[in-house]
Parts: structure tokens; C-alpha cells; sequence
């Protein structure tokens, strides 16, 4: 790293997400979009200990954020080599000159998921290209989950940051000024003459509140919004007049499971770390009080892991009185839910609660996923309380695992099947993909079962499956097979939701009618798509009978936070 200047006496960072590409042009099929709330926990604690730093989102940013706005019109890829696929956010001449205009010492770009490593590697090498100078840095849970492999990819990348990125990247700035050595910048991995060196790992406090509270002014807030009235949307929730008004929340970090599939422990380590009661419900306070939120992704890999902690979050939500709806897109675990709890979330403003099941069948869950102790007793308690008191569940399913058989499998989808039927919870299927740094890769490629090649595949749903090398064949099964398999069951569970749906209207024609308005609405939203209107209208409203019977207590919920929060923050209407 000698072209790096060092003791600059006030480094600028800039921390980037850089453009993607996607099959489809809106959810569930095409962007994702979200605050960055890594990137935002970074800048957030950086500008505290008082360093000048930008936050570049891509997603909301360019000509194309506008032309979303103003016509609802996600356009083609310009590149010729991405022509199948639909470019989503700020062009790359925009990145470049975002850069140029900014001049960062130190370049920092997110690297979330494997499927975006060519987005990701594009942006390094635009940034070297405009600022030869600069710290580049890569972070996220890709980077942390083969870092050897990011540098080895792309030299203009000079290191990459490992886990928690708020005091490694203030450690890094701290090295710009001369003030510690890149040795004692714990969590980096960067290049030596003969190997890459990774520096010793930081150690993870248990409780987080020294981290700060997150800085929102440092985000373009509203344009987020704009774009989920058009259907861009970050997660699948509830639709409601004021829900556009979304945000991702996280109130906890690391995880003591040990699912092979999961990935989640090399950035965010085994630790369960915990932001306290106190501290949450004053993030969310701002959040509904200042910003006019009205509803909420706990995006926790582990909300529920602590009953005592959730039971205080719930019963503070409303000793505040604090009115917004929410869900768990991330999943919580059947082991750690309880009645008392399940009540206390429809309280507090759940409107739909996922449980990771994983799988049907008990010998899979115990042997091959390794997701003990849940037991699918635990599974079929908490799909029968979410019936008795009216609150609507989904559940995760994940097929195709290298000692999986066909029975083992046909068990999971008959079993998804009846939670359906039987108790209204919809399912969700996934294929087993086997990452870098999960015990699956390691017996994946242990028995050779991995594929060899780089097609680009799409899901069920069309989502974007980049590297197949990361899928499994075996003598049962291949990953044609699977997706196979996983389209004809969706097809299935989808003509027994429209069944359901049918008879729910028989019994509420009230509430049919209303959807029938609400489908005009966003289909001028939508700029007239009949189609888009149609998906929008299944996951946003229908898949959730529940939350529509509750639909006029969020509403006025939701007028009531926008009238309080225009009076305080002079937020537009």
C-alpha cells in the first residue's frame, strides 16, 4: 500500500453501495431496496468521534432515481453485456463523478451479498481510477467471508475490513493520521509481499450501546420512501396507506446457532451481542417522533433469542406509546417463541411473524442442518397460537442438502403444504446454496458435490442466483431438479393462497371491495402495469387476512404519527 499518503491530518471517507443488477424490475423480482444500514451505523459513528464522512448510495441516486420517481420506470441496462438484466441505480459515469467531486482519502464499499461481487469490484476499480491515492476498502458479509479472495480478484482493492466495520474503519483513519500502526487495526486482511495478513480479530463487547445511535441526516431519508410508493420495495410487508414510510432496524448482532447453511457467524461472530431495551426504544422513538415511521423491519437474526429482553422492548413500545407495525423478514426461531410473547407482538404491531422451520423432517433438522434444539413440536406450537390469536405466519423452508434424499425432501414440501392448509402459514422454499465459510461449503466440497459452472440462474421467483458454483447435485438430485421441484410446489401453494383468499372474501366482502380500491390505487402508482399491479396487490395485501381485518387501527395509526411528525420535523405531507 505505498501509494497510500500517510499522517493526513483530517481524512475524508466516503463509504459507497455501489449499483446493482437485477432480472426484474420490482419486488419480489427485482430490487431490494433499503437504508444502508451498515454503511449509516459506520458513517454514524465516524461523524461522533468527529470525521468527516459521506455515505454514496447508488440505489438512490442518478437520473434514473428520478425518472423511477416521476414515471415508475426501471429501464434497461445500457451495458450490452448485462442487456438480460436491468441496471438499478446511479450509472457508472455518475459514481465517478460522485467520487471525483467528493475526494475521499479513504473509499469504503459495501460487499453484501455474493451474487453483486462484480457490482462491487467495478466500484473499487472506479475509485482507484478517479482518487490513485486513496484507501480503498471493502467490508460487508461477503468481504468478511473470503476476504483472500476480494484481493486477489481486484488489486486496486488495499485491504478488507472483517465483522463490525465502525471502530476498525475509525482505527484505519487513525492510521491515515500517523496515530497507530496498520498492525493495530484489529479485523483487516491486506497484502504482503508472500501472503496476505490478517490482523488480529477485534474483540466483541456484549453490549453495543457505546456504538451510538444511528444519524439519519447522514441518508437522503425520503427518497427511499418515494421509490417504495413505486413499488420498490426492501422487504415483502403489509400495504397500508403511510406503510411506504418503512425502515430496517436492527437491535442485536451475532449468533450462538450453528446452522450449516448459515453463514452469519464469520461477520457477526457466535456472540449474542444486544443494543439494551433502553437504547432501542429510543431509536425508535426518534424514529416514529421525528421521522414519521410507520413501519418497521426487525431485521435480527436472533429478536427472539432473549425472551426476557423482547418482553421488556414490547412492554416499553407501549408504555411509550410508540404506534408503527412490523415484522422479522430474517425469521425468529420456534424454540425461542412463546404464547405470552406471540400476544405481546400483536400488540405492539406485528403484522406478520416468520419462523425458519428449515425443514419438515427432524432427522434434517438435527443432523443435517444442525438446528437443535428446535424440534418440529416447537414448530407446530407456535403455527397453532399464530392461528388462535389471529396473528399471520410465514415460514422458511430450505430443500436440497448433500445427505438429503428425495423422501427427506418430499417430507419438507408436504409439510410446508400443511402448515398452509391446515394452520394459514404461508411458506417459503428456498434451494440449499452452499457459501464460503459455512460448514455445508466445507462438507460440500468435501464429498465433491458442488457444480462447476458460472451460469446465471434465476429462482422461483427470478430472484438472481449469480454463482451456481455454490449449488449442489448429488445421485438424488441437481439443481434443475430442485428448481424444478421448488416452481411446481410454489405453484401449488399459490392456488391453495388464491382458494384461501376467495373464501376470506366470502366471509369479509367489505374488505374485498376495499382491496379492489386499493388496487386502482397502485396501479396508477405503478404507471398502469396490470401484472405489477397484480404481484403488488398478492404480497403486499392478500397474503395477509389478519393484518386487513386490523387495517383501520394501522391507518389511523399511521395518520395520527404523520400529523404529529409534520408538526415536529416539517416532513412534506
Amino acid at each position: 500500500m505505498k501509494h497510500i499518503l500517510l499522517e493526513i491530518s483530517s481524512p475524508r471517507v466516503m463509504l459507497i453501495r455501489a449499483p446493482q443488477k437485477f432480472f426484474n424490475a420490482r419486488f419480489p423480482q427485482g430490487p431490494r431496496l433499503s437504508v444502508p444500514i451498515g454503511l449509516l451505523a459506520i458513517a454514524s459513528f465516524l461523524e461522533s468521534r468527529e470525521v468527516q464522512v459521506q455515505i454514496f448510495d447508488a440505489f438512490v441516486e442518478g437520473e434514473q432515481y428520478h425518472q423511477i420517481v416521476e414515471q415508475g420506470v426501471l429501464s434497461k441496462a445500457p451495458d450490452k453485456a448485462t442487456e438480460n438484466m436491468l441496471h438499478f441505480g446511479a450509472s457508472w459515469d455518475e459514481v465517478t463523478q460522485a467520487i471525483s467531486d467528493y475526494r475521499p482519502d479513504i473509499i469504503g464499499i459495501s460487499a453484501i451479498f455474493d451474487e453483486t461481487t462484480e457490482e462491487t469490484l467495478q466500484a473499487a476499480k472506479i475509485a482507484r481510477a478517479v482518487m490513485p491515492g486513496a484507501l480503498i476498502i471493502i467490508g460487508g458479509p461477503s468481504a468478511s467471508t473470503h476476504p483472500d479472495s476480494f484481493l486477489e480478484q481486484c488489486p486496486e482493492i488495499d485491504l478488507v475490513c472483517r465483522g463490525d466495520g465502525e471502530e476498525t474503519t475509525l482505527e484505519l483513519v487513525e492510521w491515515l493520521q500517523g496515530k497507530r500502526p496498520i498492525e493495530m487495526v484489529s479485523s483487516v486482511v491486506y497484502r504482503q509481499e508472500k501472503a496476505n495478513k490478517c490482523t488480529a480479530p477485534r474483540s466483541l463487547p456484549q453490549e453495543l450501546d457505546h456504538l451510538g445511535q444511528l444519524n439519519y441526516e447522514l441518508v437522503k431519508l425520503e427518497r427511499y420512501f418515494k421509490l417504495e410508493q413505486r413499488g420498490i420495495m426492501s422487504r415483502q410487508r403489509f400495504s397500508y396507506p403511510g406503510s411506504h414510510r418503512a425502515i430496517t432496524v436492527i437491535t442485536s448482532r451475532g449468533c450462538p446457532y450453528a446452522c450449516s447453511f448459515c453463514s452469519v457467524h464469520i461477520h457477526a461472530g457466535k456472540k449474542y451481542r444486544t443494543f439494551s431495551p433502553e437504547h432501542v426504544l429510543d431509536h425508535l422513538e426518534t424514529l416514529v417522533r421525528k421521522y414519521g415511521i410507520n413501519h418497521i423491519h426487525f431485521e435480527d437474526d436472533n429478536l427472539t433469542l432473549d425472551r426476557k429482553r423482547f418482553m421488556k422492548l414490547a412492554a416499553g413500545i407501549l408504555e411509550r406509546d410508540l404506534k408503527f407495525t412490523w415484522d422479522t423478514p430474517n425469521g425468529v426461531h420456534a424454540n425461542t417463541l412463546s404464547r405470552d410473547m406471540m400476544v405481546e407482538m400483536k400488540k405492539t404491531g406485528c403484522v406478520y411473524l416468520i419462523v425458519a422451520v428449515e425443514s419438515g423432517d427432524q432427522w434434517v433438522i438435527d443432523e443435517v442442518i444442525n438446528k437443535k434444539p428446535m424440534t418440529i413440536e416447537h414448530v407446530l406450537d407456535a403455527f397453532s397460537v399464530g392461528k388462535e390469536i389471529g396473528l399471520d405466519l410465514q415460514a422458511f423452508y430450505v430443500i436440497g442438502f448433500p445427505r438429503e434424499k428425495m423422501k427427506n425432501i418430499m417430507t419438507t414440501l408436504k409439510f410446508a403444504m400443511n402448515g398452509l392448509v391446515k394452520w394459514d402459514v404461508t411458506p417459503h422454499v428456498n434451494i440449499a446454496m452452499a457459501y464460503a465459510g459455512t460448514d455445508l461449503y466445507q462438507e460440500s466440497l468435501t464429498t465433491g458435490v458442488l457444480t462447476g459452472d458460472d451460469k446465471e440462474r434465476k429462482s422461483a421467483l427470478g430472484i438472481r442466483i449469480s454463482d451456481s458454483r455454490h449449488m449442489i447435485t448429488t445421485r438424488e438430485f441437481t439443481p434443475e431438479s430442485m428448481l424444478k421441484l421448488n416452481e411446481k410446489y410454489h405453484r401449488k401453494f399459490v392456488m391453495v393462497l388464491f382458494f384461501k383468499m376467495l373464501k376470506f372474501g366470502l366471509f369479509h366482502p367489505l374488505l374485498l371491495l376495499r382491496n379492489l380500491s386499493y388496487f386502482r390505487e397502485i396501479k396508477h402508482q405503478l404507471g398502469g402495469n396490470f401484472k405489477e399491479t397484480a404481484m403488488q396487490l398478492f404480497f403486499a395485501r392478500l397474503l395477509y387476512p389478519n393484518a386487513l381485518i386490523r387495517e383501520s387501527t394501522f391507518s389511523s395509526k399511521s395518520r395520527e404519527l404523520r400529523a404529529s411528525s409534520n408538526q415536529g420535523s416539517g416532513l412534506a405531507p
